[in-house]
């Protein structure tokens, strides 16, 4: 064929067709076949040398060129038809070495990832990305965690992979973020709450687990959550577990819970603040669960115990209320003046006298005649009424209750 084109083979890159052939293919200016159809054929023509060099040099190619025109044989062109077709077919094939691949990529400075692979679509915005020539590059950061890819790795990785891409800068890079969202307490306590309730925790117990931290999670993941082991001390509420996290695209976890279970009481507890004095409706009770240890001793159980008693001592809304600290209604305040009544067989006699505490209806109230000075125990009756309890004995004022 160059015989009949009057083109002649370099002697220099003759001995290395193979490498100008492969050299092209592998920097993305041409397919493999292109290259060989044109070393095979020769159709190169004065003009066009200089362009293949160019493009050959960049491609790693010898610098001498694939193919030098012979003078002679150049002239003999100008006449024959097959020349001329010669000369527009080495002219189209020539410009094909030279030219770019179609549609340069553009960088993503930014991706959301989805996935926990990192693809080359994630870095690049090529053609040709989407119709199957994309490729799996390494495994995606954590949930909940990003990385940033710098110039130079992107330069290498478009390298690697044909990507008609170069960094104009080092400042170009690519940060790549994947979302996520921690695993909620009440996601883990509930088949924590299944592996104790077989050893006998009741499943409404409040569970203590200080420190307490859970992995982070794909934010569209569906973790199975397993107890793989558990040990429970039920003299004093404490246990240790190894809970099993699993979800798709994360790797499978194993996370050890310790804490202590409190078991829970339903108390009726004060709505609001009362104070020394008030009576207790039942618009002022409430039920709530309690951890059993702040109901210890005796403690209001039921509303009936508390509805229209009056408090001694203050309490604070959501506190049980002590039963020591209930009393009944105060008709009789300190210092009031008091009618004392005495009932016995054939007698009734009544006298004056001033009470020294407060007190409600039958309850038991010290009251002081200021003419005797002595102090009588009655039991009050009515608001300023007490009546003398039998057999009570008069008993001198202390010194302190005599002196006001």
């Amino acid at each position: 064929m160059t015989h009949e084109t009057g083109l002649i083979p370099c002697r220099h890159c003759k001995e290395r067709s193979d490498a100008a052939i492969q050299g092209p293919a592998r920097a993305g200016f041409m397919p493999a076949r292109i290259a060989a159809d044109l070393l095979l054929s020769g159709l190169l023509v004065s003009g066009s040398a200089t362009r293949t060099r160019s493009a050959s040099t960049r491609a790693g190619i010898s610098p001498c060129g694939p193919w030098i025109a012979a003078p002679q044989a150049a002239r003999n062109d100008g006449t024959s038809a097959k020349g001329n077709l010669a000369k527009a077919a080495a002219i189209t094939l020539a410009l094909a070495c030279i030219a770019l691949p179609a549609g340069a990529a553009t960088l993503r400075p930014f991706t959301t990832l989805s996935h926990a692979v990192v693809r080359l679509s994630d870095l690049f915005d090529a053609a040709g990305l989407d119709s199957g020539l994309d490729r799996a590059l390494g495994p995606a950061p954590a949930p909940g965690s990003r990385i940033t890819v710098e110039a130079a790795q992107l330069g290498a990785i478009a390298r690697q992979f044909g990507v008609d891409w170069r960094p104009a800068g080092p400042a170009d890079r690519a940060v790549l973020d994947r979302p996520g969202r921690t695993l909620g307490r009440d996601d883990v306590l509930a088949p924590l709450r299944a592996a104790l309730a077989g050893s006998g925790v009741p499943r409404d117990a409040d569970l203590e687990m200080p420190g307490f931290t859970t992995p982070m999670l794909p934010v569209d993941a569906t973790p199975a959550l397993d107890v793989t082991q558990l040990e429970y001390d039920g003299g004093t509420g404490r246990f240790t577990a190894l809970l099993s996290v699993s979800a798709d695209g994360v790797p499978m976890t194993q996370l050890r819970l310790s804490g202590r279970v409190q078991e829970m009481v339903e108390l009726p507890v004060p709505r609001r603040r009362m104070l020394p004095g008030d009576v207790v409706l039942a618009d002022d009770l409430q039920w709530t669960r309690l951890r059993a240890t702040l109901a210890r001793g005796e403690v209001v159980r039921t509303t009936a115990e508390a509805v229209g008693q009056a408090l001694r001592r203050p309490v604070q809304p959501g506190q049980p209320i002590l039963l020591a600290d209930l009393g009944r209604p105060v008709l009789v305040t300190k210092g009031m003046p008091m009618l004392l009544a005495l009932d016995g067989p054939g007698i009734q006699l009544t006298a004056t006298g001033v009470a020294t505490e407060p007190a409600g209806l039958g309850e038991r109230v010290r009251v002081l005649n200021p003419a005797s000075r002595v102090v009588v125990e009655a039991e009050v009756t009515g608001p300023g009424r007490a009546r003398v309890l039998p057999g009570s004995q008069p008993v001198p004022a202390p010194n302190r209750m005599a002196a006001r």
